[in-house]
């Protein structure tokens, strides 16, 4: 039972695992999911179909190929452009999101009940071909609802041929695990969302009810599954915030020896050390992480902050250069580069352990400083930064500025575009791509992109630009 918990949980919620080893195909493959409808079933039961669309992600993220663009930005395209009112995502409006935020596949469907029957339907969409290229219906009772998911999600990962981790426990029998179990569980992911876990929350003292409510919830499951980890990791999580640090600490331990490979545990726990100024014991453990974990965002942000609070700037700026190179960007990893390296403070190319750190530094620096204009040389540092940070969105970015300023259009749009696919939330390179397009003529093009811009940018001071560059559409 203790083995049943640690991975289906796992799976279901977080879809943290070792991944395997991928083919040797250097291609990076977007992929977009918008939340499932539920339909049917009383609102109690609303939640099921996010978390269909959660399985699915969960699965397909595993292959190091993947990108997932969060789902809470597809909704911002859905609001800002005005795709559709129904709360359903049909076969156009994925197609309309797919190719604006330059995704390869767009994953769409919905979850409808009957009684106590369910049925899961999925489609999925290549942009490129306009073509549905996965439809999915697995059927079965609303009980099973989690194994049927999982079913889902595994079929789509094999229609894409994703190469996707294959999990030891596709044919467990999860039917031990009570649908109270997960609803209780769903309630407290939702009560732990935007919580930070290397700092505490600066909202905290208007919260404190509800992370006394995640208290009484996991206790209430503890009571009945004492070896449930994900309970011990939320009552962990919500006691950091309560500044309970017995609690914490305590929770944060039996989560970790439930489940030492959830990196979602360990994380928590290296939180739990960095809140407490225990610097030591998070640097050790951060290092273990991103050993272990290479790819995660998270995992070297939390190790730059452990630097950045030991004064040791330059490890802490490579480490957050790691993590806007990872599968995840963090506007938080890009907020303390910026105050870093931004300015004119000198950069000392000998205290970086690699150079190919000093041009990745230098490459954002340009980004901050653009008014003082790209060079050549700023140019050529992007295309070796590129060769050594393939997944860095920042490189192709600062490619396609300079090439547009040289007037090689095609060159910079195939740099800006693949910026837009290793990262379709940087509100830049959609504004790059609006004067782009608003230049080239090509106006509902460019008017999406504008309007991303225009409603994702935390600061629009050039509004004039686009403004001028619309001439050219009417």
């Amino acid at each position: 039972m203790k083995y049943l918990y640690k991975i289906v949980f796992l799976l279901i919620f977080f879809g943290i695992f070792s991944v395997s080893e991928s083919k040797a195909d250097d291609e990076i493959f977007s992929v977009a999911t918008s939340e499932f409808k539920t339909q049917g079933g009383d609102e109690s039961l609303i939640w099921l179909g996010p978390s269909c669309a959660d399985a699915i992600i969960n699965r397909i993220s595993t292959d190091k190929k993947v990108r997932i663009v969060e789902r809470e930005y597809i909704n911002k395209i859905i609001e800002e452009l005005k795709l559709q009112m129904t709360g359903l995502v049909d076969e156009k409006t994925a197609l309309e999101i797919g190719r604006i935020i330059g995704a390869n596949y767009f994953i769409f469907g919905t979850v409808s009940i009957y009684n106590q029957d369910v049925a899961l339907n999925a489609r999925v969409a290549n942009i490129e071909t306009s073509e549905i290229v996965s439809t999915s219906r697995i059927t079965g009772k609303l009980d099973d609802i989690f194994k049927l998911q999982e079913d889902l999600a595994k079929k789509i990962s094999e229609d894409l041929a994703f190469n996707s981790v294959i999990f030891s426990f596709d044919n467990v029998d999860v039917s031990e695990i009570s649908f109270s179990v997960y609803s209780k569980l769903d309630q407290l992911k939702k009560l732990a969302e935007g919580l930070p876990i290397f700092i505490l929350d600066p909202a905290r003292k208007r919260k404190t009810a509800d992370y006394t409510l995640g208290i009484k919830i996991s206790d209430e499951l503890l009571s009945q599954h004492p070896e449930l980890y994900l309970a011990h990791y939320y009552k962990a999580l919500f006691s950091i915030h309560l500044q309970d640090n017995n609690t914490a600490n305590v929770s944060t331990k039996v989560a970790k020896k439930l489940n030492p490979d959830d990196i979602n545990v360990l994380l928590l726990r290296a939180g739990y050390f960095l809140i407490n100024n225990d610097f030591d014991k998070a640097e050790t453990l951060l290092k273990f992480i991103t050993g272990k974990y290479p790819a995660d965002s998270k995992a070297w942000y939390g190790l730059a902050k452990t630097y950045m609070k030991t004064g040791k700037d330059y490890l802490a700026t490579e480490c957050l250069i790691n993590s806007l190179a990872g599968n995840k960007f963090l506007t938080q990893a890009q907020a303390n580069l910026r105050t870093l390296i931004a300015g004119t403070k000198q950069l000392n190319k000998s205290s970086f352990s690699d150079e190919k750190y000093y041009n990745s530094a230098i490459v954002f620096r340009a980004f901050w400083n653009k008014n003082q204009g790209i060079t050549k040389e700023i140019y050529e540092m992007a295309n070796m930064s590129a060769a050594s940070f393939p997944d860095l969105f920042m490189t192709f970015y600062i490619k396609g500025y300079y090439l547009t300023r040289k007037n090689d259009i095609k060159s910079a749009e195939e740099s800006y575009l693949k910026c837009l696919k290793l990262c379709p939330t940087f509100p830049y390179v959609h504004r790059e791509l609006a004067l782009l397009y608003f230049n080239a003529k090509k106006c509902k093009k460019a008017e999406k992109h504008a309007m991303l811009y225009l409603g994702t940018a935390m600061v629009i001071n050039d509004y004039d630009d686009i403004e001028k560059a619309r001439k050219n559409c009417k």
